[in-house]
């Protein structure tokens, strides 16, 4: 209906095509709004998954790391984990008792670089490296530095190592920076 000057009440066309309008742009917005919160709850759920991903990853080095111990055959000291999940006894870290065993291994907590793989840490960290299971999680870059004397830290002996997750490549932001020192360490002089 058309309204007219006789007092007859209606609704003008520019009326209905306000409305039209507004209805048109309150719809649209919704939809923008709509469509970006799902968007950000997709990123979200990503960022969780990621993050739970990196999560496990660490749970497994850490279970690794509590599960290094060393051992002396034939005048050599090998350090490696131990298989299974179970942590180690006490006196299975290293045999305390064995002189010869004692001296190699105090020796090698007493290595101030990580120059030659000699030291106590370096042996963990191409254990991680290399096992299947501690893979590094998917879009992540994992980067693990055994410190020293020889680091930018300016410790002084070689007993801990860190180690760094970014997104996507080694330049992405930083996800995770994780200091890890074995169970082992403790036995150190």
């Amino acid at each position: 209906m058309v309204a007219t000057n006789t007092g007859e009440t209606g609704i003008s066309v520019i009326e209905v095509l306000v409305a039209v309008v507004i209805s048109s742009f309150a719809i649209l917005t919704s939809s923008i709004i709509i469509g970006s919160l799902g968007a950000n709850i997709k990123s979200t759920e990503s960022n969780y998954d990621t993050q739970n991903a990196i999560d496990l990853n660490l749970s497994r080095i850490e279970s690794a790391a509590d599960r290094y111990t060393c051992s002396f055959a034939n005048s050599v000291l090998t350090c490696t984990v131990s298989n299974g999940s179970a942590i180690p006894a006490k006196n299975g870290y290293i045999d305390v008792t064995d002189s010869s065993a004692w001296t190699a291994f105090k020796a090698k907590c007493n290595q101030t670089t990580t120059t030659g793989g000699n030291d106590l840490i370096t042996p963990l960290k191409t254990f991680i490296n290399g096992d299947t299971n501690l893979a590094v999680p998917t879009s992540v870059h994992r980067e693990i530095t055994v410190h020293g004397a020889d680091s930018a830290q300016g410790l002084t002996f070689v007993r801990h190592m860190t180690i760094q997750y970014r997104a996507g490549s080694s330049t992405g932001q930083i996800l995770r920076d994780v200091t890890i020192m074995p169970t082992i360490t403790a036995y150190c002089p």
